[in-house]
């Protein structure tokens, strides 16, 4: 998918999403090769907004109730057990219409998530011993 973004429509789709404060910058991220992912940047939030590939994902509307959802029993498991659900878990942001996606005026699909801000990271990996494979 991938390829030179329009800035026009990312302004466009950036704009359609309920977000908290005006956006400040829009950058493309990470380096997945299905979606076309960015991270925006807003005043009092960081947001994930993704063009989802309807090659791939034919069904966009029924892949985002899906997705709706699961994270929103996700959501629920994680406050009953007193963890903290931005950021144990997916936060869809809805678009300011309610809606939990949004079409652009190219026919683009978009979604878009509270950015969930890692502070350390831990690798885990496997070690080989006489004894058996084990995590370290």
């Amino acid at each position: 998918m991938s390829g030179e973004m329009d800035k026009h429509i990312l302004k466009e789709a950036a704009a359609a999403f309920a977000t908290d404060g005006e956006a400040v910058s829009c950058q493309r991220y990470g380096s997945g090769h299905i979606n076309d992912t960015f991270r925006l940047i807003c005043e009092k939030h960081p947001y994930i907004l993704q063009r989802m590939n309807t090659d791939i994902f034919q069904d966009p509307v029924s892949l985002m109730r899906n997705i709706e959802g699961v994270t929103t029993f996700l959501r629920q498991e994680v406050i009953k057990n007193n963890g903290d659900p931005d950021r144990e878990t997916l936060n869809l942001i809805r678009t300011r219409e309610g809606a939990p996606y949004y079409v652009d005026s190219r026919g683009n699909y978009w979604r878009m998530y509270l950015f969930i801000q890692v502070k350390t990271v831990i690798p885990i990996f496997r070690v080989k011993t006489d004894s058996g494979t084990r995590m370290k």
